[in-house]
């Protein structure tokens, strides 16, 4: 962007004779600051989606066709798709987070056979949706491979659910097609759970004595008229 190329254009007859010469310089035109600013922000969206702080990351996806591809969704990888049957169903993929989680944007990245206009649902434990979207897309470009953020006040959920409502021609054609679902917002502690003790470590901050020490700090007296010498537990350190 922003540099010029010289083309040369050479004609020659049957023969071999060389009978025209012509030049023009192109110059390739520069990005915007808000292309630029764009393209940033794409790729910053797409690292996300494949980090930890997609809630949705590695979760359980679900859809209403094509199941054997679901798990594409939210692998976390970007290069990976899945592509609705049209024939059967050609709206609806979500995920399941597992758990509760107190949420605020989705960010869909669209393969060229995109949705133009969608809803975002989402349900607690009990999996029921309601009637009201927690937000809604709408006029987005056709046949774009498209990154799309979406924010909204947050919420509690387990299970967020994409419709499309609006499609490409490609989409129309071939079904709506994903490369990656993300999920953002605050993950949630259990704080019922007991703590996961890995082997070799102290459950607790009690001195464990070892075989062959003093469990007390007693002093031991070696003779009548020696003063007594405190023996300190030995504590062994966790692996």
């Amino acid at each position: 962007a922003g540099k010029t190329y010289k083309f040369i254009v050479e004609s020659f007859n049957a023969f071999g004779d060389k009978t025209g010469e012509g030049s023009v310089d192109i110059t390739i035109p520069a990005k915007t600051q808000e292309e630029i600013d764009a393209e940033n922000k794409t790729a910053e969206l797409k690292a996300n989606l494949e980090s930890d702080k997609n809630l949705a990351k590695g979760k359980e996806a679900f859809v209403l066709s094509k199941e054997a591809d679901k798990a594409a969704i939210t692998d976390g990888n970007n290069g990976s798709r899945w592509q609705a049957d049209k024939a059967v169903d050609n709206t609806t993929f979500g995920v399941n987070l597992g758990s509760v989680q107190k949420i605020s944007s989705v960010v869909v990245s669209w393969e060229p056979s995109n949705a133009t206009a969608y809803d975002i649902f989402v349900a607690g434990a009990d999996e029921v949706y309601g009637d009201t979207p927690v937000a809604s897309v709408s006029g987005l470009e056709a046949n774009k491979n498209l990154v799309v953020e979406t924010k909204f006040d947050e919420v509690e959920a387990q299970y967020v659910k994409v419709v499309a409502t609006g499609w490409s021609p490609n989409a129309e054609a071939y079904g709506i097609s994903v490369y990656e679902l993300g999920v953002f917002g605050e993950a949630t502690v259990d704080e019922t759970t007991t703590p996961v003790v890995e082997p070799g470590t102290v459950e607790t901050t009690t001195p464990v004595v070892e075989p062959g020490t003093v469990e007390t700090t007693t002093p031991v007296k070696q003779d009548e008229t020696t003063t007594p010498a405190p023996v300190v537990p030995t504590v062994p350190v966790a692996a």
